[in-house]
């Protein structure tokens, strides 16, 4: 059993990393219209979705596959959930360091002397002084915080209210 899960684990690692060195350097990688020439971006290889991608969007153009298992998200296979849920988080992630980027500036003019978990809120104080990539960068991060909430409303079943125990 171990040595299954080793081997799965193995493949799931390995199966974007082949698909990727396979590509030639300026060529999209495929399922989210991701190109490798842009390396600050984290790639979806086919991996553990390449079965799913051959069930539901054989015919999906070019570039519009990550669209399809969308529209498929309760039909996927878990493995290829779990690896789009990992996408994800990378591409937060890499979005999250671009705006730290592009606000460098900004915390330094404005921010310097707050404390580290109040950046985020210095910054929106002086979000009409903002340099026009640091607007841009915090815009993408409110988006992608507002698409994850959807999501995790979409996925978490509504609690059915609490009873009071009646006073007596």
């Amino acid at each position: 059993m171990q040595t299954v899960m080793v081997c799965l684990v193995s493949l799931l690692f390995a199966g974007p990393a082949l698909a990727q060195q396979s590509q030639p350097q300026n060529q999209s990688s495929d399922t989210q219209g991701v190109t490798a020439a842009q390396p600050d971006k984290p790639k979806m290889g086919k991996g553990a979705c390449q079965g799913d991608i051959e069930q539901f969007c054989k015919d999906a153009e070019k570039g519009k596959i990550g669209d399809c298992l969308k529209q498929h998200k309760d039909e996927l296979s878990t493995d290829c959930k779990a690896d789009r849920k990992e996408y994800a988080k990378k591409k937060f992630m890499a979005a999250r360091k671009a705006a730290k980027d592009a606000c460098k500036a900004d915390v330094d003019q404005f921010c310097k002397d707050a404390e580290k978990d109040k950046v985020g809120a210095c910054l929106k104080q002086h979000k009409d002084e903002l340099s026009a990539d640091c607007k841009a960068a915090r815009e993408k991060m409110h988006h992608m915080r507002e698409k994850r909430a959807e999501k995790t409303q979409e996925t978490t079943p509504a609690q059915p209210p609490t009873q009071q125990p009646a006073h007596q």
